[in-house]
């Protein structure tokens, strides 16, 4: 083969390597542009995805927001549920003991058994003088209370004389007990037994606000049956 064949023989081969080189060129221009394009979308895709993720993350915190509010008036709902029922024990505590004190205002004065059996024993072996008992008019309490200190006075062996009497102006409240003289005295003495009923009604629990009256008989005591305290 010539030279001149040779030189046709390179010049197409050089053609053929710019028309590869230029084909190549358009695609990687091409892949290239698909490859951007493919990349683009998949980046808005993740833009789109991100947004929305943001989005309902917003919505979560804002959910969580609400129920921690809920949460929140739902523990001071408790609170104050619990101060009121607090306030409301209190209330009832407080009614409670206002009736009991009505109740023991109101219930009459009564002696108990024990108390009549300690009261004899106490008053056994002294000697029995003359005694009086007086209760309130129109107080039926005074009145029945005084019934019972009588029984119980002739129990233990005193005949006390029983009545009952209006006062005008201030009236006595709890027993009043008058005595001739409030001076010591020994168990000889006749006014021994006026001593003793004092100390033992006291004792059995019914105290007496005593007084001296020199005007009565040696040995002569007045209970007087006031209003109950």
């Amino acid at each position: 083969m010539t030279v001149e064949g040779l030189k046709v023989i390179f010049d197409w081969i050089a053609v053929i390597l710019l028309f590869l080189t230029f084909a190549a060129g358009v695609g990687v221009l091409i892949t290239g542009n698909i490859i951007n394009e493919r990349q683009g979308q998949q980046l808005r895709q993740f833009d789109k995805d991100l947004t929305g993720a943001k989005t309902e993350l917003s919505k979560q915190q804002e959910r969580a927001a609400d129920a921690d509010a809920r949460v929140a008036g739902l523990e001071q709902d408790a609170a104050s549920a619990k101060t009121e029922m607090a306030k409301q024990q209190a209330r009832a505590a407080t009614a409670e003991r206002s009736l009991l004190e009505l109740r023991q205002k109101i219930k009459g004065r009564t002696l108990t058994a024990e108390q009549k059996q300690e009261f004899i024993a106490l008053t056994k072996n002294i000697p029995k003088g003359p005694l009086s008992v007086t209760a309130m008019d129109g107080d039926p309490e005074s009145i029945a209370f005084a019934k019972q200190l009588v029984a119980m006075f002739k129990d233990a062996g005193w005949n006390p004389d029983f009545g009952s009497i209006t006062l005008v102006g201030a009236t006595p409240v709890g027993l009043d007990l008058t005595v001739p003289s409030k001076a010591p005295v020994g168990q000889g003495s006749p006014l021994y037994h006026a001593a003793i009923l004092e100390k033992a009604l006291e004792t059995i629990g019914f105290p007496t606000d005593t007084d001296e009256n020199r005007d009565l008989k040696v040995g002569q005591a007045i209970l007087v049956v006031g209003h109950k305290p």
